[in-house]
């Protein structure tokens, strides 16, 4: 990562990290400015990789090695370790950004994005297309804004909707094929060992790690289900 100075042309990519809006950015490319925040506040240093955020490993090998049991994984145990942190990395370091912001203040700010959208729409309503049709895509969006600052159940399916959140599914899904034939499909069979109980194995690994991360501990069954959907389309 690089850990340049920040410009004035960064600050529209802070925008949407301050707002918690990921989609389209490309999160290697996270600004150092982030990167520092985190490496002061969790002290995790890699002396290979200078002052870059490192994932702390997410289980242990012999965790590791039961973990391969449990899902047929032909893999030592120490390099599962190092794959399903690294699957988790991009994803831990922006949901942790998001932290450097106090939720008081978060919630200000989208109480702020609110009553601009509730302007738009005032302002759209009843306009021939196609104006007028905004006005429920603006309803939906408030409607969002409105989930986070409740804090609803329903926050951990409208997150599973995010890119960070199904990127990071789409890391696990490609750890899973790495080291086993079986096919990554959508479901519950009763095993107790399908891609569904990987992905929530591999959730409570990183929240028991992570736990100041709240959407791994809020991300239910039915999330799971629609972020393996999502990404077989």
């Amino acid at each position: 990562m690089s850990l340049r100075s920040t410009t004035d042309a960064d600050m529209p990519h802070f925008e949407h990290l301050r707002a918690g809006l990921f989609v389209g950015l490309n999160p290697p490319k996270l600004h150092g400015a982030i990167v520092m925040s985190l490496q002061a506040k969790y002290h995790h240093r890699n002396p290979a990789m200078g002052r870059s955020f490192v994932v702390k490993p997410l289980m242990g090998t012999d965790q590791a090695e039961q973990f391969a049991l449990r899902y047929g994984f032909k893999v030592q145990p120490q390099t599962l370790v190092v794959s399903v942190s690294d699957a988790f990395s991009d994803y831990i370091v922006l949901a942790l950004s998001e932290q450097l912001e106090s939720r008081q203040q978060r919630d200000e700010h989208y109480r702020q994005a609110i009553e601009y959208l509730q302007k738009a729409q005032a302002l759209l309503r009843g306009q021939p297309h196609p104006a007028g049709g905004m006005v429920n895509k603006l309803e939906k969006m408030q409607l969002t804004l409105d989930k986070v600052i409740d804090n609803r159940s329903e926050v951990a399916e409208e997150r599973a909707k995010r890119f960070v959140e199904l990127n990071l599914v789409r890391r696990l899904r490609d750890v899973w094929q790495r080291y086993t034939n079986t096919p990554f499909y959508v479901g519950l069979d009763g095993s107790g060992r399908s891609p569904h109980d990987y992905l929530r194995q591999c959730f409570e690994l990183a929240l028991a790690q992570y736990p100041e991360i709240e959407w791994l501990g809020a991300v239910n069954d039915r999330a799971i289900d629609f972020m393996l959907k999502a990404i077989r389309s």
